[in-house]
């Protein structure tokens, strides 16, 4: 994915959302930029089509955007990504073949990639209501790999029991989300925001395989669609500086999602993505 390409259309969404509050007001409208970072920890759905799995924490990072009109209303957008440098994996795919069960076991890097753009309405000064569009990526590289079968009297079209690549597994999730937000001012400069949101999706993922010919596990690729439906919570503690015309947050988020197989898709475990985030947001 195209990290710079989708930040410029963010921005230049939002820039043009914002046009009409300030062409019917005298004032312009609001706009703040900044950056947030996401430590994550990431149990993901597909899990459970592998054993031996093991995924480290995310470092996620990306530009945040907002921009306020007509008093009440926002459109704000959030890319996170931690591509580059990728998070390290590793699964284990069993399967029986011609001559037998086999395990192969790989080591690789993941990507992965959420962007959210939400229209809020502050239908008071501690609540709002907000939806918008959700949209996740993820991608488990095949080059660059450490492939190698653990179990079974077979190898790869290489007459041997390691390589180096294989097919790339990938993912599109797109869909929206609704909810809710309440603020709480702790102090003059201190703020504490709680959102809860319901969340649905489609998705494809491209599945990674092997197929047998004749002791030989040569690479293949299968695509699935799922349907997917969770919610997502947040809670953060604000402070602005106002002498830097920024607000730096510190808080978390928690997100739980389900999918239901479209087809013969072979059923996925519930998902979990959740972890801190620390984020500054500049004022204009």
């Amino acid at each position: 994915m195209n990290f710079k390409r989708i930040a410029l259309a963010m921005l230049g969404c939002l820039l043009m959302t914002g046009l009409p509050g300030m062409a019917g007001r005298a004032q312009a409208a609001d706009f703040a930029a900044g950056i947030m970072t996401y430590y994550a920890f990431w149990e993901p759905g597909f899990r459970s089509q592998y054993s031996d799995f093991i995924i480290d924490p995310l470092f996620l990072y990306g530009p945040m955007l907002q921009v306020t009109f007509l008093d009440r209303w926002s459109l704000s957008g959030l890319l996170l990504t931690n591509d580059p440098p990728g998070t390290n994996i590793q699964y284990t795919l069993r399967d029986t073949g011609s001559a037998g069960p086999y395990a192969v076991k790989t080591k690789t890097k993941v990507s992965r990639t959420d962007m959210d753009l939400a229209l809020t309405y502050a239908a008071h000064p501690r609540l709002k209501l907000f939806a918008g569009m959700k949209h996740f990526t993820f991608d488990i590289r095949g080059s660059g790999s450490d492939i190698s079968i653990t179990e079974g009297n077979y190898t790869f079209f290489n007459n041997s029991k390691t390589q180096d690549s294989g097919g790339d597994m990938k993912n599109q999730s797109t869909g929206g989300a609704a909810g809710l937000g309440y603020n709480y001012p702790l102090s003059v400069n201190i703020n504490l925001a709680v959102n809860a949101s319901f969340l649905y999706t489609t998705t494809n993922i491209l599945y990674f395989r092997y197929t047998d010919a004749g002791g030989i596990l040569n690479s293949s690729t299968r695509d699935y669609n799922y349907r997917g439906t969770g919610c997502n919570t947040t809670a953060q503690i604000s402070y602005y500086l106002s002498g830097f015309s920024t607000s730096v947050s510190l808080g978390g988020r928690f997100q739980v999602t389900t999918y239901k197989p479209v087809g013969d898709a072979p059923s996925l475990a519930t998902d979990y993505f959740y972890g801190v985030t620390l984020s500054a947001l500049y004022l204009f």
